[in-house]
C-alpha cells in the first residue's frame, strides 16, 4: 500500500510538471528552427551557377567574374558549371528543374531568355514563369569579324563581295543572339549566307581561325584578344554607338544601315521559388559588386557595359524584352527551328 501511494504521488507530481517540461521542449525546438533559418546564406555547400555556354564565352567570364566576388563578400564558394548546347536551352533548362534553395543559380541572357523562344520550337521552359531573375550586370555589344584570307576589310566591302557569291560565304554562331545578330545583318543588307550552328561561341571561333567560316559575329571578351593577335579582322561593332573599349572601330550602322542596332544583356537568375531573402541578398551583393571600380574595369576591359536592374526591374525587363525580340526575330526573316 505504501508502494502504491509512493507512485501515485509521484504520478501526480509528474502530471503537475509535465505542461512545463512539454512547453520548455516545444520552445527549444521552436528556438532551434528560428536559429536554423537565420543561419547565413550560403551555409554548408557550394553554390553553382550554371553558364548554359562553352567555357571561354562572355558569359563564362562574366560568371567567373561574379562568382569570385560573391564568394568574398558572402563566403562559401561559389563554382561555375558550363553545360553548353543547344545555343543555351539545354543548360538553362536544366535549372527550370532544380530546387529552388538558392543553391543553383544561372547566368541568364537574352540569347536563351530573350531570343530563344523564337528561334526554336522545342523550348519547354518559360523566360518569365520559371525564373526568380535576381539581377542584371551587364549590357553587351558584339563584333562583326572575318577570316583574315577574306579578301575584305569593311562592311560595305563583306556585303559586296556576299552579292557576288550568294549562298557561298558561312557564319558560325554558338548563341541564339550570335545567330539572330547575324541573320539580322543579312536581311538588312540584302545578302544571302549560310549560318551553321556550333555548342558554343569558342567552337565557332576556332573554324573562323582555321578558314572554313568566312565571317562571324561574335562576343566581345571571346575575340578581343583574338583581334589584338591578329588572328582575325574585325569589321565593325552591332551596338548602336562604339564601344568605349573600341573606340576607333565603327559601327554598322555607320555604313548605311541605321536600322541595324543589336546588343545583349546578362543577369544572374534561379530557379523559381528561390527564397525571397536569399534573392534579395544576392540582388544586393551584386550591386555592391558593381559599384567597385576594379569590377567595373574588368568589364569594361572586356568591351562589356555594367548595368544594374533590380529583381524587379529586371523581371519586368525579360517579360518586355520577350515580346521585343519576337518582332526583331520577324524583321530578320528566321523562321523557328
Amino acid at each position: 500500500m505504501r508502494t502504491l501511494t509512493r507512485l501515485l504521488r509521484a504520478h501526480g507530481a509528474w502530471a503537475a510538471v509535465l505542461p512545463t517540461v512539454l512547453a520548455a521542449l516545444l520552445a527549444a525546438l521552436l528556438a532551434a528552427r528560428v536559429a536554423q533559418a537565420e543561419e547565413p546564406y550560403p551555409k554548408d555547400r557550394p553554390v553553382t551557377i550554371v553558364v548554359p555556354f562553352a567555357a571561354g564565352s562572355s558569359t563564362d567570364t562574366i560568371a567567373r567574374i561574379l562568382a569570385a566576388e560573391l564568394q568574398s563578400s558572402m563566403g562559401g564558394t561559389f563554382l561555375v558549371d558550363n553545360r553548353p548546347g543547344r545555343v543555351g536551352i539545354i543548360g538553362t533548362t536544366s535549372v527550370a528543374k532544380a530546387k529552388a534553395d538558392g543553391y543553383t543559380l544561372m547566368l541568364s541572357s537574352g540569347a536563351q531568355n530573350s531570343v530563344a523562344h523564337w528561334l526554336f520550337t522545342n523550348v519547354t521552359y518559360d523566360s518569365v514563369k520559371d525564373f526568380e531573375h535576381i539581377a542584371n550586370v551587364v549590357e553587351a555589344g558584339f563584333v562583326l569579324v572575318v577570316n583574315n584570307d577574306l579578301p575584305v576589310r569593311s562592311v560595305p566591302e563583306l556585303i559586296a563581295y556576299a552579292k557576288k557569291s550568294p549562298g557561298k560565304l558561312s557564319y558560325g554562331y554558338g548563341t541564339a543572339s550570335a545567330q539572330l545578330s547575324a541573320a539580322l545583318l543579312n536581311s538588312l543588307a540584302g545578302i544571302q549566307t549560310v549560318g551553321v550552328p556550333y555548342k558554343g561561341q569558342p567552337l565557332a571561333m576556332n573554324d573562323l581561325i582555321g578558314g572554313q567560316l568566312q565571317f562571324m559575329v561574335a562576343d566581345v571578351a571571346l575575340v578581343k584578344p583574338l583581334i589584338a593577335t591578329q588572328r582575325v579582322r574585325a569589321l565593325a561593332v552591332t551596338t548602336s554607338t562604339r564601344l568605349p573599349a573600341w573606340p576607333d572601330l565603327p559601327t554598322v550602322a555607320e555604313f548605311g544601315m541605321q536600322s541595324y542596332s543589336y546588343s545583349t544583356w546578362v543577369g544572374l537568375a534561379g530557379p523559381k521559388g528561390v527564397p525571397e531573402a536569399v534573392v534579395g541578398q544576392l540582388a544586393q551583393e551584386l550591386r555592391k559588386a558593381l559599384g567597385q571600380p576594379a569590377v567595373v574595369e574588368k568589364l569594361r576591359t572586356l568591351g562589356l557595359e555594367p548595368l544594374y536592374r533590380t529583381t524587379e526591374q529586371q523581371q519586368a525587363f525579360v517579360r518586355d524584352e520577350l515580346e521585343k525580340q519576337r518582332k526583331v526575330v520577324q524583321a530578320a526573316g528566321i523562321k523557328p527551328e
